[in-house]
C-alpha cells in the first residue's frame, strides 16, 4: 500500500510504464479493471489459503502450478498497483498513509494543492505535528482510539496550511494490519469542505438579510398555500389587515380575516373571494394584479390597495403557493376622488342659473361618495334660513328627514351646529360621534330616538362664503356606512362650500341685475307715456291758439306778443323733452353695460376655476375686457407665505409673466431680493397699488425701474395675492399709456384677482403634494440602498476580526508567537478600518443634521499641509507625492484640522486608484478671492456620467471593477468645504487620471 501511494515522488520506470498505460482510462474502464483485479486477487488469496491449510504437499508436488500461481499473483499485483496509483493521482481529495506512530509514509499531489506542503516536507515526518496544533492533540488521541477499534468515517478536522488559511476536511480512513493482527498503517482520504462551510454560512446570512428586507418593506407581502391559508406575512401586511403581528396573522383562520372586511373592486362593487388576484393566480399559474378596496366592517374605514399576485411554480409548472404584494394607494385614490368631486361640483355650479336646483344637485353629488346624507341651508335676503336641498343614500329616508325637521324646527340661537356656522362663518367638525355625546346634547326623548335611528357616526358642517359674507352652510353626515371624516375631508367640504357660495352669490347678482333692468324699463315706459300725454296737450293748445289768431286778428300787436311768449315756452318745453329722451337712452346704455360686465365677470370667474396652471389664470385675466389695454402681466410669489404680523420675506420669484406684444414671457423664473423699505411698494399687503404715471411717481424700487425700459410701461396696477389668510405675492399689470382704468374697473379686477389667488394657491398645494410624494419615494429608495451598502461595508472588517479572534480563542490549537502577532495585527488593522468607517458615518450624520461645526481662523495653507504630512507620507508610501505650495500664497480662513482631513481623504482616494510608483500631485494657487487646491493622480479616471455621484455617500459608479467613491469620505469632504464657504468638484478632462479641486476663501475677504 505504501509503495502504491508514494509514486508521486519516486522514479520507477516500471510503475511509470503502467501509469502511462492507464492514464487514458475512463472511469467505467477503471471500475471494470478494479473489479477484475479484485477477483484475481481473491483467487490468489484462496490458493495461498489452501497452501496454509493443508494442501501444501499437493501444490509443492506440482511445480508448474506453483509457477503459474506465482506469475498470476505478481501480474495481478502490478496491475492493481498501477490502477491504484492512477486513481489516487486523479482524485481531488487529500490521500495519505501514516505509520501507527503518526509518521507520514505517502501522500498524493492533492495534499500540495490544498495545504501548500510539498511531499518532501511531509514524508518521514510526523503528520500531526505539522497539521494539527498542540491544543488540538486530544482530537488525534481520540482518532487513534477509534483507529485501533476499526476504520474512521466522516470525521471533521481543521488542518493548518502553508501560507494560507486553515483548511477544513472531512476525513474517512481504513486500517492496514500485519499478519499478526497488529496495526500496520492508516490510509486516510480527506475532502476539503472549507468552501462548502463558507457557502452554507453565506446562504444563512443571505436568508436572514432577505427576512429583514421583507419585514421592513413599505408594501404588505403575504404568501398563501393553495387552500388559502397564510404561510408568510410581513409587518406591513399585518398592519394593513388589522392584526397585531405577522405571527398572529398567520395563525388566524383566513375566513376570520375575510370577515373583518367588505371586499370591493375599484368601482365599489362587491368582489367575491374567487375573484381575488391570489385565487386567480393559483388557478391560472399567471401573475395577476388588481385595485381592491377593503372596508372594515367594525368602523367603516375604507382603504385602497394595488394587489399583485405572483404564483410560485414547481418543476412541472404547477402553482404550489402564491405571493401577494399589497401597495397602499389610499391617499392617491382619495385625492383622485376629491378632484373628481370638485370637478363635477364645478360643472354643476357653472351650468345652472337657478341656485335652488344647483344646490340640490350638489347635495345629490356628495351622496354616497362623500356622505350618507347631505343637506344645504341658505340665508335668504330677508335674513331667514331655509333648507334648500337634502339628499340621502336611501331616497325613502329623505321624506322622513324632512318630516322630522318640520316637527322639530332648529333653534337658530344654538351655540353649535348649523346656527353657529351661519353666525361665525367657521366650519364645525365632528369626526366621531359616540352615543354619549348624542345623549348629552339632545334631551327630548322622542327626538333622541329619531336621531339614534338615523345613526350618526361622523359630521362636518362647512360655510358657504362669498365676498366675506356667509350665505349658507352645507352639512355632510356619515351614518349607516359607519365611516368617519378626516381633516382632508373637511378641507374638501370647505372648498365645495366656497365654490357653492360664489355660485349662489353670482346667481343672486345676476337676478338683481335682471330686476334692475326691469325697473329701468318700467320707468322708461312711464316717462314715455307722460311725454305722449304732454304732446297731446301741446297739440290741443296749438289748435286753440290758431283759432284764437283767426278770431282776434284785430288784436295783432297784443296777440303777436302773446304768441312770441308762448313760442318761447314751447321751445323750452321741447328742449327739456329732448334732454329727457337723451337721459333715457343713456340709462338704457348703462343698464346694458352693467349686464355685459356682469356676464363677463361670471364667465371669467368660471374660466379661472377651470384653469390648470398659473399661466392659464394670467392669460384668462389678460383676455378679459377689463385688462384689454394692458401690455404686460406677471405673477410674482414670495419665497414663503406671509401672515399679517410677520416680518416681510427677503426674496421673490417671477412665477409667470406674459407680454401682449411678443406673446412670450420676459422674466419668468427670475428671483430677486426685496428691500424692507420698498416691500409695500412692490408687494402690497392689503391694498391695490395704482401708479398712473411711472415717470412721475416717486420711490419706485430699483429692481422695478430696471424692467421698465424693456416693457415700455407708463402706468401700473399691482394687486395683493391673499389666499388662506396669508399674503403670497402680487399680480401686476402694465400699461403703455398713463391713467387707463377707473375705480369701477379696478374694483372688478380686484374680485377676479382674489379668485385667481385662491386658484394659484390650490395649484401650488397640489404641486407641493405631488413633489412631496416623489421625494418620499426617492428617499425610501436611497435609504434602502444606503442600508444595503452600509451592511456590506461594515461586515467585511467584522468578518476578518471575528474569524481571527475565533482562531486565537480556539482551545485545541496552539499558535506560535509570530502567528499570534500576525493575527492580532490583522485584527487591529480591520478594527481601525471599522473605526474609520464609523467616524465617517458619524461625521456624515452630523453634516446632515447641521451639527458638524468648523472653526475657521486665518492660517497658511502650508501649515495645514505640514499638519497632515505624516498621514500623507504613510498613504503614498507606494507612490511619489509632489507638493507645490507657492511662497506668496495668501493666508486663508480655515479650520486647520478639518481642511487637513479633506486633503488626506483626497490624497488617500487618489492613492487607492492609481498604479504603484505613479505620481500624485498637490498644487495650490490664487483664484480671485479664493485659494484653489488641486489633487491630481494618474489612475483610471472617472467617466463623465459618474462624476455627478462622486460626492454622494456610499454611492459607487457602474461599469468598471475599480470603482471610486466607496464610503462616505468624499461626501464628508464636500460638507466640510461647503461649511467653509468654498466648493469642491472633479475637473473635466479626457483620458486617464483624475483631478479633484476645492477652494477656500482668502482671509482678508471673509
Amino acid at each position: 500500500m505504501s509503495d502504491a501511494v508514494s509514486f508521486v515522488h519516486e522514479d520507477n520506470h516500471e510503475d511509470d510504464q503502467h501509469g502511462a498505460d492507464n492514464s487514458s482510462l475512463d472511469p467505467d474502464h477503471d471500475d471494470d479493471m478494479i473489479a477484475g483485479l479484485t477477483q484475481r486477487l481473491s483467487e490468489a488469496e484462496a490458493i495461498l489459503q489452501a497452501l496454509v491449510t493443508g494442501q501444501v504437499n499437493t501444490v509443492l508436488n506440482n511445480d508448474e502450478l506453483a509457477s503459474v500461481l506465482l506469475r498470476h499473483t505478481q501480474q495481478a499485483l502490478r496491475q492493481s498497483q498501477a490502477s491504484y496509483r492512477h486513481l489516487v493521482t486523479r482524485i481531488p481529495a487529500v490521500v495519505f498513509e501514516l505509520a501507527p506512530s503518526g509518521t507520514t509514509l505517502a501522500v498524493n499531489e492533492a495534499v500540495t494543492k490544498i495545504t501548500g506542503y510539498a511531499p518532501d516536507e511531509l514524508i518521514g515526518k510526523n503528520w500531526w505535528d505539522i497539521f494539527i496544533p498542540g491544543q488540538q492533540r486530544h482530537q488525534v488521541d481520540q482518532l487513534y482510539r477509534q483507529w485501533r477499534s476499526g476504520d474512521v468515517t466522516n470525521v471533521v478536522l481543521v488542518l493548518s496550511a502553508k501560507n494560507t488559511a486553515p483548511v477544513t476536511i472531512e476525513l474517512t480512513s481504513a486500517n492496514r494490519y500485519h499478519p499478526d493482527g497488529s496495526l500496520a498503517s492508516i490510509v486516510g482520504v480527506g475532502v476539503d469542505i472549507s468552501e462548502r462551510d463558507r457557502m452554507v454560512q453565506e446562504l444563512r446570512t443571505s436568508r436572514d438579510q432577505l427576512a429583514i428586507i421583507l419585514q421592513g418593506a413599505a408594501d404588505g407581502i403575504t404568501a398563501q398555500a393553495p387552500d388559502g391559508s397564510l404561510i408568510y406575512a410581513n409587518a406591513t401586511a399585518a398592519q394593513l389587515l388589522g392584526d397585531e403581528s405577522p405571527a398572529h396573522l398567520i395563525s388566524t383562520d383566513v375566513g376570520a380575516i375575510r370577515r373583518r372586511f367588505d371586499i370591493l373592486d375599484e368601482d365599489g362593487k362587491p368582489l367575491s373571494y374567487d375573484r381575488l388576484p391570489g385565487r386567480i393566480a393559483l388557478q391560472t399559474g399567471q401573475s395577476v394584479s388588481a385595485i381592491i378596496r377593503f372596508r372594515k366592517r367594525d368602523n367603516g374605514v375604507e382603504r385602497w390597495s394595488n394587489v399583485k399576485a405572483t404564483p410560485v411554480l414547481n418543476e412541472r409548472g404547477q402553482p404550489t403557493s402564491v405571493v401577494n404584494i399589497f401597495q397602499d394607494i389610499t391617499d392617491i385614490k382619495r385625492s383622485e376622488q376629491a378632484q373628481r368631486l370638485l370637478a363635477n361640483a364645478g360643472n354643476i355650479l357653472a351650468t345652472s342659473r337657478d341656485y335652488e336646483t344647483m344646490l340640490q344637485d350638489v347635495a345629490q353629488l356628495a351622496v354616497p361618495d362623500m356622505a350618507d346624507w347631505c343637506a344645504v341651508h341658505l340665508i335668504e335676503e330677508d335674513a331667514s334660513v331655509q333648507q334648500l336641498a337634502v339628499a340621502h343614500v336611501d331616497p325613502g329616508k329623505v321624506a322622513v328627514i324632512l318630516e322630522w325637521q318640520r316637527d322639530h324646527p332648529s333653534n337658530w340661537d344654538a351655540p353649535t351646529g348649523i346656527p353657529s356656522v351661519l353666525r361665525t362663518g367657521r366650519s364645525e367638525f365632528y369626526p366621531d360621534i359616540p352615543d354619549e355625546l348624542i345623549t348629552a346634547t339632545i334631551k327630548d326623548p322622542e327626538r333622541l330616538a329619531i336621531v339614534r335611528s338615523i345613526g350618526f357616526s361622523s359630521v362636518m358642517i362647512a360655510p358657504m362664503i362669498a365676498r366675506g359674507r356667509t350665505l349658507g352652510a352645507i352639512t355632510f353626515v356619515w351614518a349607516e356606512s359607519r365611516r368617519h371624516y378626516t381633516g382632508d375631508d373637511l378641507a374638501l367640504a370647505e372648498e365645495i362650500g366656497r365654490r357653492a357660495g360664489l355660485a349662489v352669490d353670482n346667481t343672486r347678482l345676476f337676478r338683481q341685475a335682471q330686476q334692475l333692468n326691469s325697473e329701468l324699463e318700467q320707468r322708461v315706459a312711464e316717462r314715455t307715456a307722460q311725454l305722449r300725454a304732454t304732446n297731446v296737450t301741446l297739440q290741443t293748445e296749438i289748435t286753440e291758439r290758431r283759432r284764437a289768431e283767426a278770431a282776434v286778428r284785430t288784436l295783432n300787436a297784443q296777440l303777436e306778443q302773446r304768441v312770441n311768449e308762448r313760442t318761447t315756452q314751447l321751445q323750452s318745453a321741447n328742449l327739456g323733452l329732448r334732454r329727457e329722451i337723451a337721459v333715457r337712452r343713456q340709462a338704457q346704455e348703462t343698464v346694458r353695460s352693467v349686464l355685459r360686465r356682469t356676464r363677463e365677470l361670471y364667465d371669467v370667474s368660471q374660466r379661472i376655476g377651470l384653469a390648470r396652471t398659473p399661466e392659464d389664470v394670467l392669460n384668462v385675466l389678460l383676455a378679459s375686457s377689463y385688462l384689454r389695454p394692458a401690455s404686460y402681466g406677471s405673477v410674482t410669489l414670495l419665497d414663503r407665505p406671509h401672515a399679517e404680523h410677520e416680518s416681510p420675506p427677503s426674496n421673490a420669484l417671477v412665477l409667470v409673466d406674459q407680454s401682449r406684444e411678443t406673446g412670450r414671457p420676459h422674466f419668468a423664473g427670475t428671483r430677486y431680493p426685496i428691500h424692507p423699505d420698498s416691500v409695500d411698494i412692490v408687494f402690497p399687503r392689503t391694498k391695490v397699488i395704482q401708479v398712473s404715471d411711472l415717470n412721475a411717481a416717486p420711490h419706485i424700487p430699483e429692481q422695478m425701474l430696471s424692467h421698465l425700459p424693456d416693457l415700455g410701461s407708463r402706468s401700473l396696477l399691482s394687486f395683493p395675492l391673499i389666499a388662506n389668510g396669508q399674503w403670497n405675492g402680487a399680480m401686476s399689470f402694465h400699461f403703455l399709456s398713463p391713467g387707463i382704468l377707473d375705480k369701477s374697473d379696478v374694483r372688478h379686477i380686484q374680485g377676479l384677482v382674489d379668485q385667481a389667488a385662491v386658484a394659484i394657491h390650490n395649484m401650488r398645494l397640489l404641486e407641493m403634494e405631488a413633489e412631496a410624494r416623489r421625494e418620499a419615494e426617492k428617499a425610501n429608495e436611497l435609504r434602502l440602498k444606503f442600508l444595503a451598502m452600509i451592511s456590506h461595508e461594515l461586515r467585511t472588517p467584522l468578518t476578518s476580526i471575528k474569524g481571527f479572534a475565533t482562531t486565537l480563542l480556539a482551545q485545541d490549537v496552539s499558535w506560535d508567537e509570530l502567528s499570534q502577532r500576525d493575527f492580532i495585527s490583522t485584527i487591529n488593522e480591520e478594527a481601525d478600518k471599522l473605526t474609520e468607517m464609523i467616524e465617517q458615518l458619524l461625521d456624515l450624520s452630523r453634516l446632515d443634521a447641521g451639527l458638524l461645526r468648523v472653526r475657521p481662523a486665518p492660517c497658511a495653507l502650508s501649515d495645514i499641509v505640514s499638519a497632515a504630512m505624516s498621514q500623507l507620507q504613510a498613504i503614498t508610501s507606494n507612490h511619489t507625492l509632489n507638493i507645490h505650495i507657492p511662497d506668496d500664497l495668501p493666508s486663508i480662513k480655515a479650520d486647520t484640522q478639518r481642511v487637513a482631513q479633506v486633503l488626506t481623504n483626497l490624497v488617500d482616494n487618489a492613492a487607492k486608484y492609481s498604479p504603484r510608483r505613479s505620481d500624485i500631485a498637490v498644487r495650490a494657487f490664487t483664484q480671485g478671492d479664493t485659494v484653489q487646491v488641486d489633487v491630481s493622480d494618474q489612475g483610471i479616471g472617472i467617466p463623465p456620467e459618474e462624476r455627478i455621484y462622486i460626492f454622494e455617500a456610499f454611492r459607487r459608479g457602474e461599469g468598471d471593477s475599480n470603482k471610486r467613491t466607496k464610503g462616505a469620505g468624499l461626501a464628508i469632504c464636500k460638507g466640510l468645504i461647503e461649511a467653509h464657504g468654498g466648493r469642491i468638484w472633479i475637473q473635466e478632462r479626457e483620458g486617464p487620471g483624475t483631478t479633484a479641486s476645492f477652494t477656500l476663501p482668502v482671509a482678508s475677504t471673509v
